[in-house]
């Protein structure tokens, strides 16, 4: 389910046995065959949730409709097959944490609760599969978790990263703030709703994303889940401007050239 949800290796690696020293979970790796024979073989009654058969989850779909047709179409030990994946991808995490603590460590400048922050020139230094764990590692020590961050989210502050020493910033789900502080990254997580705080914030200009338009041609803004399309028309087409809904724009084809840029401002969200 993750690999169809372009997880990277740690989803892949599935829910391990145990995390953090707390929870543990003994059945994980056992096959469901194995505890209700053994359940049998004891006389113990048990009781089966309903939702675990409703395919309108994707969860059951693939356990009810997808890995049957595998096992039979394509690979009868599937189940094992992707249990060692897994197994291997989980080892490999291990070594990979241990691997990103030191360059963690190296690159911070201030590792607090709530806000820690990081030098931009260190890490510019390292590659960016190390950029990116690093990311993830500074959001979920102010986060808790890393619940509702994506992939999208952390290529941003890749982008971020890579726009040059000026003041800008991102906002992520839960209150966690990201600035770009000369040469400081940022993370923090704000103690207000990020939308209080923008309304209340001064007319700094402060860029979260930036996108060059090659050509007239539809785009995806992935940031804010929007899109943006261009129409050509004849001036004597042109519709009452006082009428026009408020994301529409209009330019001078001949006096555009290509290509043009489009960022969000913090204080309206909407592409300029």
């Amino acid at each position: 389910m993750n690999l169809f949800r372009g997880s990277g290796p740690q989803g892949i690696s599935g829910i391990p046995p145990m995390r953090d020293g707390k929870i543990i979970r003994p059945l994980i790796n056992l096959k469901r065959s194995e505890i209700i024979d053994y359940l049998d073989a004891k006389g113990l009654n048990y009781v089966s949730d309903t939702s675990n058969w409703d395919t309108r989850y994707i969860r059951n779909r693939i356990r009810i409709h997808l890995i049957p047709l595998l096992k039979e179409s394509y690979n009868p030990k599937i189940i094992e097959t992707l249990n060692r994946l897994a197994a291997i991808i989980g080892s490999e995490e291990e070594w990979i944490e241990d691997t990103i603590h030191p360059l963690f460590e190296k690159t911070a400048l201030s590792l607090q609760d709530d806000i820690v922050s990081f030098s931009v020139p260190r890490l510019k230094e390292i590659n960016i599969a190390a950029q990116r764990r690093i990311i993830r590692k500074a959001i979920a020590r102010i986060k808790g978790d890393l619940r509702r961050i994506t992939f999208s989210h952390i290529d941003s502050v890749i982008n971020l990263l890579e726009s040059g020493p000026t003041y800008k910033n991102l906002d992520f789900p839960d209150r966690i703030r990201i600035q770009l502080n000369r040469g400081s990254l940022i993370f923090s997580k704000e103690k207000k709703a990020l939308r209080d705080l923008n309304q209340k914030s001064s007319n700094v200009e402060k860029i979260a994303f930036e996108y060059k338009i090659a050509k007239p041609e539809p785009i995806i803004i992935k940031e804010i889940f929007a899109h943006m399309k261009f129409s050509e028309m004849d001036i004597k087409d042109l519709s009452d401007f006082r009428r026009t809904e408020q994301h529409a724009g209009f330019v001078d084809k001949d006096a555009l050239s290509f290509p043009p840029t489009g960022s969000e401002e913090h204080s309206t969200g909407r592409p300029l």
